[in-house]
This record gives structure tokens, C-alpha cells and sequence, in this order.
């Protein structure tokens, strides 16, 4: 079941893809020409370290945009006389700087942690459609942050909406459920609970 699933979804993914999407994935083999080449993003990733040397609590919204001819050559600027870094990750880093970027990706692995607790929770529940609803939002999640490696994301709307729809899955399917079985269970059910609802020694 789960492989139909991976092969269906990469059967919408390819069908969705346009001409623009793929004339985009060929400038990253275009290695001779920097203004062209996707690889060129790996330069201004690095830039990046650069710049949170002298500003390690981050530069603000727009701040590597505004500094960037600063660290960058004229021909990797551009006739714009800016740069954005292409990468969510780096944009996250540039505006909110080390301790920003730190707390951000701590949080990410608590809801991975979470996450992976209420799918072991549902399964050993015996509620298979949780699991997939949990699966299905995981993925769509997954599914934004691999592609906003190499565009400026981190300040979408969306990007916050679907770690929003992650939790509120993991508190529908497995906290609320999880807290009513606990609150269900009678006290006889429980030898370390009294009558009175006091723990014994």
C-alpha cells in the first residue's frame, strides 16, 4: 500500500511539472556559467558565514539582499546591485542569526519527535487512517522544505500554516485521544491509583 502510494504521488509530481520547471533543472549541470548555473547558489550559501561574522544575531528582513554587495563581487551582484541567497535555510540564518536559526531548527526536531510518537501511538492504537492522515501532513511538510532549500521561503505564510496543520493533526489524532484513555481508565484498572485519587508510596 505504501508503495502505490509513493508511486502515485511521483506519477502527480511529474505530471504537474511544466517546461519552466525542467529548463530550471538544467542549469544545474551548466557549471560554466555562474550567472546560469544553479551551483552558483552554493556561493552564496557560503557568503553567508561571512556575513554572520560580523553580525552573528542576524541582519533582518532583506538584510543579506541589502549587504550583499559587500561580501559579493560585481559579477555575481549583478545589474540588480543585489543578491538574495536562494535558500530557506541561509534566509533564516542571514535575518535571524545563529541563536534564531538554532531555536528554530530545536523546534523542528521536537515536532519530528512528536510527530513520530503519535504514528507509533495510533498504530499500536490500532487506528491506521490517523496514521496516514499524520503520514499525508508529514510529506506535504517534507515536501515544502526540500524545494525551499533553494528559494527564499522561510517568511511564507505557508511554511508556518503546515507546521500548524502537523500539530493540530498530532493533537486531534494523538494527544486528545491519548489524554481521554488515561482519564477513561478506572481506577482498578490502576493498582497505583486510590479510591480518593491519591498515589500510593
Amino acid at each position: 500500500m505504501a508503495i502505490l502510494i509513493v508511486f502515485l504521488g511521483l506519477s502527480g509530481g511529474l505530471y504537474v511539472t511544466d517546461d519552466q520547471f525542467w529548463s530550471r533543472m538544467q542549469t544545474l549541470e551548466k557549471l560554466d556559467n555562474q550567472e546560469e548555473s544553479g551551483s552558483s547558489r552554493v556561493n552564496y550559501w557560503l557568503t553567508t558565514f561571512d556575513m554572520m561574522e560580523e553580525h552573528p544575531m542576524g541582519m533582518g528582513v532583506f538584510g543579506y539582499n541589502v549587504l550583499s554587495p559587500q561580501y559579493l563581487t560585481e559579477e555575481q551582484v549583478g545589474p540588480k546591485g543585489n543578491r538574495a541567497v536562494h535558500s530557506s535555510w541561509f534566509q533564516g540564518l542571514s535575518e535571524i542569526g545563529w541563536l534564531g536559526i538554532g531555536i528554530f531548527f530545536i523546534f523542528l526536531a521536537s515536532l519530528y519527535k512528536i510527530s513520530r510518537k503519535a504514528k507509533q501511538w495510533v498504530i499500536e492504537n490500532g487506528n491506521s487512517e490517523s496514521y496516514f492522515h499524520l503520514l499525508a501532513l508529514e510529506c506535504a511538510f517534507i515536501s515544502y522544505l526540500i524545494p525551499a532549500t533553494f528559494i527564499n521561503r522561510f517568511r511564507a505564510e505557508i511554511l508556518y500554516w503546515m507546521i500548524l496543520f502537523l500539530l493540530i493533526g498530532i493533537k486531534v489524532y494523538f494527544l486528545q485521544p491519548r489524554k481521554k484513555a488515561i482519564e477513561d481508565k478506572s481506577p482498578a484498572d490502576n493498582p497505583n491509583v486510590t479510591r480518593k485519587g491519591y498515589s500510593r508510596p
